[in-house]
This record gives C-alpha cells, sequence and structure tokens, in this order.
C-alpha cells in the first residue's frame, strides 16, 4: 500500500475499526481485498480444500482452525462431513466464534473514534 501510495493515516484508522480487513476500506481496490482477507474472510471450502491437498505430505495430522461469526450445529455438521469425505484426519481443532464481540484494544483508541466519523 505504500508503494501504491494508498497508504496514509486516514486509511490506517479505518484498518483499526474494520478490524484489520480492507473491506472496510473503501479506497483499496478489490485486487489487494481479495489477495489479504483475514481468517474471518476465507470461506471454510477454500480452508478445508487446502488442508486436504496438504494432508498426503502430513505425517500425523493439521492443526485446522475455522472462524465464524454465528457457528450452528447444521454449518458444524456440514464441515466436519466435509473434512471426513475429504481424508482429513483431524475435523477441526479450534472453532474460533463470536468475532463482533471482540474488542480491540488500540495505543490510541481516540483516534479509532475518529475513524468511525469518516
Amino acid at each position: 500500500m505504500q508503494e501504491s501510495g494508498m497508504w496514509n493515516e486516514e486509511v490506517r484508522l479505518k484498518l483499526i475499526v474494520s478490524r484489520g480487513s480492507l473491506f472496510g476500506v473503501p479506497e483499496v481496490g478489490l485486487l489487494l481485498k481479495s489477495l489479504y482477507k483475514t481468517a474471518w474472510e476465507i470461506s471454510d471450502d477454500q480452508l478445508l480444500r487446502h488442508a486436504a491437498k496438504r494432508a498426503p505430505f502430513v505425517c500425523q495430522s493439521q492443526s485446522i482452525i475455522l472462524y465464524r461469526e454465528r457457528p450452528t450445529s447444521v454449518w458444524l455438521n456440514t464441515v466436519l462431513f466435509s473434512g471426513w469425505r475429504a481424508g482429513l484426519k483431524t475435523g477441526i481443532l479450534f472453532l474460533r466464534s463470536g468475532r463482533r464481540n471482540l474488542r480491540w484494544a488500540s495505543e490510541d483508541e481516540e483516534r479509532s473514534d475518529e475513524a468511525e466519523s469518516l
């Protein structure tokens, strides 16, 4: 972002408010947004597909961590069976949920309040 001249204080504050997601920064193009996703923005299917492709090269098992804002039992059942069908040795190691409940601390919270008004 620095090389392309997009990096500035306003963009930095928007990144803080959007919890690191480029999707909360309109100045950033779709290409960068698709390249630099947070763990919460990567689809479960992509994570499982990549884990299945790595599986033959892993001696024991992989630590698969999934991120879902509001996981349901139906979704979890679907994900676990998808992993099993793909031949994964471990269903999932962790399921991180409730992203909206996280409160990100910043060294200068006043500035993040300013960014919300942008």
